[in-house]
């Protein structure tokens, strides 16, 4: 009889052993989310402002993909194709293994801008609502 509840405890024993390690597992192997722009994917980036390209520094590219990485994703807003553009006429980021991608922006009324996000044939309207100070990035690396 000791032997069959010993045998019993033991199978109790194994099974919640694996549950517990099947839930830390599922813990541990958290996936980072998917990010707009993978950093390690990241070759360079370039802001047209008034047809002349200008390079941004490495500090300026984190911040921008930080930034980008922040905003959310909409529909387009109705009043997009009327919207203000912003100060530059595009940022593009290069990348080694994929196309490269292009961003354009509008502001709109009130205290938010969008920016289009093209990569290839597939666009993203992006929000910085709240606003996010990406301007001032950008405007380090054209003005003198």
């Amino acid at each position: 009889m000791r032997l069959v509840s010993l045998m019993i405890v033991a199978a109790i024993f194994i099974i919640a052993a694996m549950f517990i390690s099947t839930n830390l597992l599922q813990v541990v192997t958290v996936e980072d989310p998917d990010l707009l722009i993978d950093p390690q994917d990241v070759r360079g980036m370039v802001v047209v402002h008034r047809g002349v390209p200008y390079t941004l520094n490495f500090s300026q590219q984190k911040s921008m993909m930080s930034m980008l990485n922040q905003m959310q994703e909409i529909g387009e807003p109705e009043e997009y194709k009327s919207g203000k553009a912003l100060p530059f006429d595009q940022l593009i980021i290069y990348h080694f293994d994929t196309p490269d991608d292009i961003v354009r922006g509008k502001g709109l009324e009130g205290d938010w801008n969008v920016l289009t996000f093209d990569t290839g044939d597939y666009r993203r309207f992006l929000s910085n609502r709240p606003r996010r100070e990406f301007m001032p990035v950008l405007k380090q690396a054209y003005a003198p």
